[in-house]
């Protein structure tokens, strides 16, 4: 599956060389997983089986700079593998090119800390060939 998720550069965002923060890229990353989250459909089953995503490892490749107000975009490309969520994401700023690329994994958790396996219902949906 593939979700797609845009926003605009913030001036708070910047580093002192007027770059995009490469903290902030975690921000994007994590605000790009929500929205793929909904756009798939899943916010009510995690919801109702009281399970949250956690990230367990993220990589990001930084390309090319975003500066204050570039508008940019990323697409994650979802799968899942066992009891982990993998994500794949491309950010791409508004002439297309890629800024920076990242994968992450993600597990499903419980309040009391405890993984479950990823519900047949949504490890479907992550492995579907199809872009939203």
């Amino acid at each position: 599956m593939k979700t797609t998720y845009r926003s605009r550069v913030a001036g708070y965002e910047l580093d002192s060389n007027g770059h995009v923060n490469n903290a902030v890229y975690l921000n994007y990353l994590e605000a790009a997983r929500w929205e793929g989250f909904y756009q798939i459909g899943a916010m009510e089953l995690l919801k109702e089986l009281d399970i949250s995503p956690i990230i367990t490892e993220t990589q990001i490749k930084y390309m090319k700079e975003l500066l204050m107000f570039d508008d940019f975009e990323i697409i994650t490309e979802w799968a899942s593998t066992g009891v982990f969520i993998l994500n794949k994401h491309k950010i791409k700023d508004k002439e297309g090119k890629i800024v920076a690329k990242a994968e992450s994994k993600l597990l499903l958790v419980s309040k009391e800390r405890v993984i479950y396996d990823i519900p047949e219902e949504l490890g479907e949906k992550l492995n579907r060939k199809e872009t939203l």
